[in-house]
């Protein structure tokens, strides 16, 4: 019996998560994908070489997998339990680009993103910015102190020999999507301001028709800084969409992350959010601030469904 409550607790637990969805900063971005210089690295020397001081000589297009590019171990086989694939990579592979930052990003906090991956080093010029193993969601890298505007080359090494223990599952497995070398989906340098909305997090509470927000404030001036955000809410993926008040909360911190939060109450004319009229609400933040005699902005969004799961005892 104890089993079957804590199921239907998890099961309440992951419906609820599922109605809340982070919508892209209104960051500026410098999109990575086309032609990358490439070179497999079958005795894993690349790094006691230092290749990410070399040019590569090799080229692929990315977004893609060394099987689409053609890269690898040439195989001829008809394999019954799995998938059978015609260019076989299992080890280290460099992937490298140049990139040119505006002069617009300088003072701005600058992360490399990769939507989907393996095990992954990352070098701006020769400068080693860390490695990253998520393989079910994006790979962030903080790239700030290493790229300064000018030209630079990126070099990114993806390693599916090394992987998690987590048995036969679909992002390693050859039965279902394979053990793919490379990248894919978004690859792209993100700059937004110095202080910005690192993280946000909402949480509905359809019985009192509110929604407790927690806002987590980056900050890399080295400054204490002070402003305010301004907390607004509409409804989408409705027939007539409504407009809620909009509310506002001062907000200072002199550390590298200030956790700001406030309940937000849009009125009784919410809609909730069920299975067969699957309401949404969009919350938008915007964060004016200023550190020293400089001013910063960000905005991001959520959407989210205002429902309240509970289980029977």
């Amino acid at each position: 019996m104890m089993m079957r409550s804590s199921y239907q607790a998890l099961l309440a637990a992951t419906l609820l998560l599922t109605c809340v969805g982070v919508v892209p900063a209104q960051e500026t971005t410098l999109s990575l994908a086309g032609t990358w210089q490439f070179r497999l690295d079958p005795d894993d020397v690349g790094v006691k070489e230092k290749w990410y001081a070399q040019e590569l000589q090799d080229r692929v297009q990315l977004p893609g997998t060394t099987d689409e590019n053609h890269k690898g171990i040439k195989k001829d086989e008809r394999a019954i339990d799995r998938l059978s694939r015609v260019w076989f990579w299992k080890g280290p592979a460099w992937y490298q680009t140049h990139v040119t930052i505006p002069q617009a990003w300088a003072g701005k906090r600058i992360t490399l993103l990769l939507e989907r991956t393996k095990h992954t080093r990352v070098w701006v010029d020769q400068t080693f910015c860390g490695w990253d193993d998520t393989l079910s969601a994006p790979q962030m890298y903080d790239v700030t102190q290493a790229l300064t505007p000018g030209k630079h080359m990126i070099t990114v090494v993806v390693d599916n020999a090394k992987l998690p223990p987590i048995g036969p599952a679909h992002a390693v497995d050859e039965r279902t999507q394979t053990n793919w070398n490379g990248i894919v989906g978004k690859m792209e340098l993100r700059a937004t301001d110095a202080v910005w909305l690192k993280d946000i997090q909402v949480y509905p509470n359809a019985a009192k028709k509110e929604a407790r927000v927690r806002a987590v404030i980056g900050n890399i001036t080295g400054k204490a800084f002070a402003g305010q955000v301004t907390v607004a809410c509409q409804s989408i993926n409705v027939d007539n969409p409504l407009l809620f008040k909009t509310q506002t909360l001062d907000v200072k911190g002199d550390g590298r992350e200030t956790l700001c939060e406030l309940t937000y109450q849009p009125g009784e004319e919410v809609p909730l959010w069920s299975e067969f009229q699957p309401a949404m609400l969009r919350m938008s933040l915007d964060l004016n601030t200023k550190a020293g005699d400089q001013e910063f902005s960000d905005q991001r969004a959520v959407n989210f469904g205002m429902r309240d799961f509970t289980r029977k005892r």
